[in-house]
């Protein structure tokens, strides 16, 4: 779990577009075309903590196209109202002032803080620590919180649009 990705029965507006979908993700703040270091300067203090508010298309876009990457999706197994909490926490922690926090691969990254905002919006414990995304993601799937993975990569992505 490395994003959090809310969909609307309506869709969406951003920019005066329809979109399908909002994404919330934490990032460390790097410089433009610098390699990203999970185990040496990840843990270094060297990232800002960064936190993201994008349209799903936008999301896609920059991670499929741009940085060539496969995105998974996990539907996750919540009430409307815990979905409800869960929206209005991410929202809440992607707009506080983040200023002079760094991100920290395994204390303060992306999967840390998506387990904070789920565990903060349905009061459900989850693993929280010394985690990285393929972790998060089968803890989730052990407490059956997860659907089935969807996958989105260069082949399908057009189709997607």
């Amino acid at each position: 779990l490395s994003f959090l990705m809310f969909t609307f029965r309506d869709g969406a507006k951003s920019d005066g577009k329809n979109v399908r979908g909002l994404v919330v993700e934490v990032l460390p703040w790097k410089k433009k075309g610098e390699e990203f270091a999970p185990f040496t300067a990840g843990i270094s203090g060297k990232y800002d903590l960064v936190w993201n508010l994008v349209s799903w298309d936008s999301f896609l876009e920059s991670s499929i196209v741009k940085s060539g990457l496969t995105i998974d999706l996990y539907p996750l197994k919540f009430s409307r109202e815990e979905k409800l909490r869960l929206l209005d926490e991410a929202i809440k922690e992607s707009t506080r002032d983040y200023k002079g926090e760094k991100y920290h691969t395994f204390f303060n990254s992306c999967s840390t803080n998506a387990l904070k905002v789920v565990t903060r919006a349905t009061g459900k414990h989850l693993l929280v620590g010394r985690v990285l995304p393929a972790v998060v993601v089968e803890h989730l799937k052990v407490r059956g919180l997860l659907g089935e993975r969807q996958r989105y990569d260069a082949s399908n992505f057009q189709n997607n649009q």
